[in-house]
């Protein structure tokens, strides 16, 4: 169940009863300037899911409410969502998709990208610019909002194994490293 909670308190300000047993969530937040030019929440989105749904909401007047399409049937059960603007990156248990929301053509077909790795959970990350990392086995991969690869490099990610501290299990960190400025371009 989502409840959003009020801080420093963290009493819930509302609860989503709809939302019992998701599996996931994503928020989308927008943020507006003001006439001072300082940053403020605009509008807040919620993709909740649930099975093989996407239920979408909006946040207004201490309450999410249902917007529409409310809901989008899929084929699969997304394992990592992201959401920015107007395109929801997923990964399911055997590919990547992405869904771009269009309301004037009611179009609800997430679009397929590429299969996920062996034997790995599907990872989908925002980035601060709005490019979807995708995880497939040792490598990402970078995609704009609208799907397509997005070969600007502003970062290198390494994996880097942990020393054992067990014989059972192997653990691997990510090691994010910025590209030197001649580099990238």
């Amino acid at each position: 169940t989502i409840s959003p909670i009020s801080l420093p308190v963290a009493l819930p300000i509302y609860t989503l009863d709809a939302s019992r047993n998701c599996l996931s969530f994503s928020l989308s937040v927008q943020r507006i300037e003001d006439m001072d030019g300082n940053l403020k929440v605009g509008i807040v989105r919620l993709c909740v899911v649930m099975r093989r749904k996407l239920l979408f909401y909006y946040w207004k007047e201490r309450k999410f409410i249902s917007l529409p399409p409310h809901e989008v049937i899929l084929s699969d059960t997304p394992k990592s969502l992201a959401w920015w603007e107007k395109s929801i990156c997923m990964g399911t248990k055997s590919e990547y998709s992405l869904y771009k929301e269009d309301r004037r053509s009611g179009e609800q077909n997430p679009k397929d990208l590429f299969p996920t790795g062996r034997n790995q959970e599907p990872r989908v990350t925002l980035l601060q610019d709005g490019r979807f990392a995708l995880d497939k086995d040792t490598q990402t991969t970078f995609l704009s909002p609208e799907g397509e690869l997005n070969l600007k490099v502003d970062y290198v990610t390494h994996l880097v194994k942990v020393p054992e501290r067990s014989n059972r299990t192997q653990h691997m960190i990510v090691r994010i490293q910025r590209v030197p400025e001649k580099l990238s371009k």
